[in-house]
């Protein structure tokens, strides 16, 4: 098994030509497995260099082969979906099931705001559209900051050997 680690994805432009006549759960799907693979073809760069470095193989890394780094090779990809990111965890899975033949692990991250009043936690989330999210401070029902939860991550990208 071979895992490479976290990154992120980040959110798309705040461009309303961005989702023009396309569903936007598919070109941010597709925005990811761009990623997924740039991932995998730095993680065989790395672990290539690796096992060469000096002419002697290293000890305890394995050298990841082009065979082993298809796309086709993907076992699992495990991604970590904010409250508030642009696509919701169940948005993100269902578009991926259509799309990809692998297994997706989605792990939500409660988002944190923080606000004028003071508080800092969970937003009240009003209402969560289609291309819109609408969220208050529970507190003072007032638009805070976001301070985490806003972001889809991939924690692990797991690949047959």
């Amino acid at each position: 098994m071979i895992i490479i680690g976290e990154f992120f994805i980040p959110q798309p432009l705040n461009n309303h030509n961005f989702i023009t006549n396309q569903m936007h759960e598919l070109i941010i799907a597709n925005k990811i497995i761009e990623d997924i693979k740039t991932q995998i073809s730095l993680n065989k760069t790395a672990t290539n260099n690796k096992a060469t470095n000096n002419n002697k193989p290293a000890t305890n890394s394995k050298t990841v082969s082009n065979k082993t780094t298809s796309f086709d090779k993907i076992v699992s990809v495990s991604f970590e979906v904010g409250d508030l990111a642009h696509l919701s965890a169940e948005e993100l899975e269902e578009t991926f099931k259509s799309m990809v033949k692998f297994k997706i692990i989605i792990k939500r991250k409660k988002a944190i705001v923080k606000c004028k009043c003071g508080f800092k936690g969970e937003p009240k989330i009003l209402e969560r559209g289609h291309h819109s999210l609408i969220f208050v401070c529970p507190k003072c029902e007032e638009v805070p900051q976001i301070v985490d939860g806003e972001d889809i991550k991939i924690v692990e990208i797991e690949l047959m050997e």
